[in-house]
């Protein structure tokens, strides 16, 4: 059917209506001893002969003018047999020598995602590193702040005791006191602070991972998405077709 469908469409393509020359009526006739009749069947060697002049290009230029003809309307005929094979998601390319070859565009597309995967991955790993070294130095911080708060309590309360021993006035005691106390406030603030660093740190680092992660994630879609939509590409050798219509 397809064939058949694509031989009407040629026809009306590479054979025009006013090029072809046709009898205006076709006559069936008996021919008995070189004779004319049209009464009765005739013979084993009769035949019937339909006065039609074969379809040409030029009266009485015979069929090498239709072939040159043909010839020259092939790219058309390629064209309308890959307009009917387009539709049906038919491979086009038939009868030519081909190699598949890469598709620049989608190569560079995979390249630049590719590279920028690998960035993403290694400034990953970099922020991964950041953040456990800053995690582990928030809790050694904790724990540094913890012990230097215990012991400079411990030394203010062994001083507040020895002075009651001692019988300081409770107004000169309590004065030493608060400006002892102050003091040692002020330090634990510094150590508070560097652990605070840390902590901020690690948080600011742990972001980061998140988003690279994010990012990575996107990419390696891309790079499916690409891999999914990409066709083979090939490359023709249609020195075969040049060849035909140098002819």
């Amino acid at each position: 059917m397809f064939l058949s469908l694509a031989h009407r469409v040629l026809v009306k393509l590479f054979v025009p209506a006013a090029e072809i020359a046709i009898a205006p009526k076709c006559r069936a006739e008996r021919i008995i001893g070189g004779r004319e009749t049209d009464s009765g069947w005739p013979g084993s060697l009769n035949r019937w002969r339909a006065q039609l002049r074969a379809p040409t290009y030029d009266h009485g230029s015979g069929g090498d003018c239709g072939g040159r003809g043909y010839t020259r309307r092939w790219p058309a005929q390629e064209n309308a047999i890959r307009d009917w094979l387009i539709p049906l998601g038919i491979d086009t390319n038939h009868g030519y020598a081909k190699t598949v070859v890469a598709n620049s565009e989608v190569t560079k597309k995979r390249e630049a995602l590719q590279k920028r995967l690998e960035n993403v991955q290694r400034w990953t790993d970099g922020a991964r590193k950041r953040m456990h070294n800053a995690s582990k130095l928030y809790r050694k911080r904790c724990q540094q702040t913890k012990e230097r708060a215990d012991m400079l309590y411990r030394v203010l309360n062994e001083h507040q005791m020895e002075m009651e021993q001692q019988g300081v006035e409770h107004w000169l005691r309590h004065k030493t006191i608060k400006e002892e106390k102050a003091g040692a406030d002020a330090e634990i603030e510094e150590y508070q602070q560097r652990q605070w660093k840390a902590y901020h740190t690690s948080n600011k680092e742990f972001a980061k991972c998140e988003k690279y992660c994010r990012e990575q994630r996107e990419l390696l879609r891309a790079l499916e998405d690409l891999e999914r939509q990409e066709r083979e590409m090939y490359e023709l050798d249609v020195r075969p077709v040049q060849s035909k219509l140098a002819a």
